[in-house]
């Protein structure tokens, strides 16, 4: 496939917590789970995630703080964007980069929403600029990784906890 994978489970043995939600969590080849979710909704517990590929699943509960979680996800997403920098063009990494830059000094300063609007900028530059410019097919036993579907997936999972952080805010 192309692009983003998006993964949706949904069970009727759960309660959606909007304060406190659970997540959908992803794991392959043996590596420790990591949160990979994009949205949770009610009429049974659903969550769906998304990324570059294929793995295990499971729901769960990140339990630190989430500004942790942020943080967190922050460095995920600029350490994928600085290891994939060699395979798209200068130019569009170094927007990429500009809009991660200025969305983490927004939460930095506790803009949130502006935060959230510089990493949906960062997810359409990807997407507009996937296939030619940054590789974005994934293929079983093929060790060339789906770039765009990793950003777009880290890009989305840090959205989501940000929308989180600012559901909890007074």
């Amino acid at each position: 496939f192309s692009g983003v994978v998006t993964v949706s489970l949904h069970t009727h043995n759960l309660n959606l917590d909007l304060l406190a939600p659970l997540g959908l969590f992803s794991s392959s080849n043996g590596e420790p789970f990591r949160e990979i979710t994009r949205t949770v909704s009610m009429g049974s517990y659903r969550v769906d995630g998304s990324g570059g590929g294929f793995s295990d699943f499971i729901i769960g509960r990140d339990t630190r703080p989430i500004n942790t979680v942020i943080v967190d996800k922050f460095g995920k997403l600029q350490s994928r964007l600085s290891e994939h920098s060699g395979s798209m063009p200068t130019a569009v990494y170094a927007l990429l980069q500009q809009h991660l830059t200025q969305a983490r000094t927004y939460f930095i300063f506790g803009q949130t929403a502006a935060a959230i609007g510089q990493l949906t900028a960062f997810g359409s530059i990807v997407k507009a600029n996937s296939g030619e410019d940054i590789p974005d097919v994934w293929r079983a036993n093929d060790s060339r990784p789906n770039v765009a579907g990793l950003l777009r997936a880290a890009a989305d999972t840090l959205k989501f906890s940000l929308t989180v952080k600012a559901n909890q805010s007074p």
